[in-house]
């Protein structure tokens, strides 16, 4: 399975630090670590959820993913913040 809970919280962690500015470069340690294809499907996740803003992920017509800036939501926030 490609959803992974403790990465998600990583990327809304550290989305949250950065936040109101988007992130980008951040985002590219942890793909070191995870792969882009794991990165890409769990952004996809919390971006379904309403976690982090639309178009965080982007789709070539080719079927490629490739990263946006990435910005938390306030719902994003709120889960963290577990309200």
């Amino acid at each position: 399975m490609k959803l992974d809970r403790s990465l998600q919280k990583e990327i809304l962690n550290v989305a949250a630090e950065n936040y109101p500015s988007p992130i980008f470069s951040e985002l590219y340690p942890i793909e070191q670590i995870v792969g882009e294809d794991l990165l890409v499907a769990n952004l996809k996740y919390l971006e379904q959820h309403n976690l982090i803003e639309k178009n965080s992920i982007a789709r070539s017509l080719d079927g490629i993913y490739s990263i946006n800036q990435v910005t938390i939501t306030h719902h994003g926030m709120d889960f963290l913040a577990d309200d």
